[in-house]
């Protein structure tokens, strides 16, 4: 709609604001279901089963979207989804051979077991690397292959002050880079893409869920829950500020790189309210 009805973005930026907007955010849902105790109730499994979904359709969007000047070459696409295959094969591998056997012999050190997890995201790090995969992807991967472990709590509480650390600095970054010079986007674009945050994404995601059979009420709660903007939206606008586009220029402009970091950052600061009210807000519509 923004690139054939509007005419506000051309098919580049569209596709990165599409991209940037369609995921929703697992950490912030995982974390207010875990607070409430709710995640094996059936808004929860449903909001977890579709944020699975949607772990694994970035991993392919985030490195398909980081070479988009190559869309063209039709091997691109395929080369793309066999080195995503190959590093979540690698990480099930590592899952099932490796990890076991190290964190088995890291467990008796707490500085080895420590050194083991973090050098389990580097290692990962450099594989995607190799591999012409984004980093954030290779380290998405490496702490899906931990997850399963025995040994996840103790890791998770290992590295909680490190990942606490590395947040702070990147959300530190984003902010630095902010110039809240984005009035001269065109005001329709800025209600567009508030429009489908806030609107048009759970609407889609009440439909789903409805269709699926799982009745009005619930489709309320879940397209609530899952209306904001995933954490991986930040790192897609990053690349979208950077990667040069067919006009020779940065695909996402400095305006529209501020608008989209805010709308990202407001919609994760609501979701929370709004979760918390879906059950009422759910009654009072039906």
């Amino acid at each position: 709609a923004l690139t054939s009805f509007t005419g506000l973005l051309n098919f580049e930026e569209a596709l990165y604001v599409g991209a940037i907007l369609a995921f929703s955010s697992t950490t912030i849902v995982i974390k207010i279901l875990s607070d409430k105790n709710a995640t094996s109730t059936l808004n929860g499994r449903i909001m977890i089963a579709i944020l699975l979904v949607q772990d694994f359709l970035i991993i392919i969007f985030v490195p398909l979207l980081a070479e988009i000047g190559l869309l063209a070459d039709p091997l691109f696409i395929p080369s793309i989804l066999g080195k995503s295959i190959l590093l979540i094969l690698i990480g099930i591998f590592a899952n099932k051979i490796i990890f076991p056997r190290l964190f088995r012999v890291a467990e008796k050190e707490s500085e080895l077991f420590l050194l083991s997890s973090i050098a389990t995201a580097f290692a990962f790090i450099v594989v995607s690397e190799l591999l012409g995969i984004p980093a954030s992807i290779g380290a998405f991967i490496g702490g899906l292959a931990l997850s399963t472990l025995p040994y996840n709590l103790e890791i998770f509480s290992q590295i909680r002050a490190l990942r606490d650390f590395f947040i702070t600095i990147f959300f530190v970054s984003l902010g630095a880079e902010l110039s809240f010079s984005f009035g001269t986007l065109p005001v329709a674009l800025m209600v567009i893409i508030f429009a489908m945050i806030f609107l048009i994404k759970p609407f889609i995601i009440f439909m789903m869920t409805l269709v699926a059979g799982y009745g009005s009420k619930t489709g309320v709660k879940v397209g609530i829950s899952l209306g904001q903007v995933s954490e991986f939206g930040f790192i897609l606008a990053a690349i979208g500020s950077t990667a040069i586009g067919a006009s020779g220029a940065a695909i996402i402009s400095q305006d529209l790189f501020s608008f989209l970091i805010t709308a990202i950052a407001l919609s994760m600061i609501i979701t929370p309210y709004l979760t918390t009210n879906s059950s009422w807000i759910a009654q009072n519509i039906y």
